[in-house]
């Protein structure tokens, strides 16, 4: 499943180290029903998994309670909040973003992607993603629209938000949902945060 969600979340994990099982901590933004989660948790990672939904959390917890009955206690914490109300000051290994920073409310966004970017330990990964409009119509991008996305108009945009924020781009790319469809609106990021400046 989520080689369709986040494709870039298998690459990282294939050959980035992701899957290096150390006891790492994550940081699943969005979990929904936990599919990147558990694969973290397969990892030997200490997930912690955030959904506003609590349908979505409880699924999580069912589909993970076997696995994580049979792991430290401190694998799996899971919260059921909005990520704009989210609170934290834990900074982790990785945070993962899937498919829910274009629907953070616009006018709290600066502080919200403030403090998502603060959750990630120098030297750390975050993966995720933003829609990008390209000016043609289309009824998926009217749909997203009304569930409350937004849209960015440049894909550039992307590298300029996580440098100014201390990340270096690993690879931002193109996701296309529909391969009948003519355009790619989800643009995937890994990005790593810089290590602090020597003094």
């Amino acid at each position: 499943m989520y080689k369709q969600v986040l494709p870039l979340f298998a690459h990282y994990m294939q050959e980035m180290g992701g899957s290096c099982g150390n006891r790492q901590t994550a940081l699943d933004l969005g979990c929904g029903s936990g599919e990147i989660s558990a694969l973290l948790l397969q990892a030997n990672w200490r997930v912690k998994s955030v959904d506003f939904s609590r349908a979505a959390i409880d699924v999580l917890q069912e589909t993970v309670a076997r696995r994580v009955a049979q792991m430290p206690p401190d694998s799996l914490c899971v919260e059921c909040t909005s990520i704009e109300n989210y609170s934290d000051d834990t900074p982790r290994d990785l945070v993962v973003a899937a498919d829910v920073l274009p629907y953070l409310d616009p006018q709290k966004f600066r502080d919200t992607w403030q403090k998502i970017t603060s959750l990630v330990k120098p030297g750390g990964y975050f993966i995720g993603t933003f829609f990008r409009a390209d000016g043609q119509p289309d009824m998926a991008l009217n749909l997203m629209a009304e569930c409350g996305a937004w849209f960015l108009p440049d894909r550039r945009m992307v590298r300029v938000l996580l440098d100014t924020s201390g990340f270096d781009v690993k690879r931002c790319v193109f996701r296309k949902d529909d391969e009948d469809s003519s355009i790619a609106i989800c643009v995937q990021f890994i990005a790593q945060k810089r290590m602090p400046a020597a003094e």
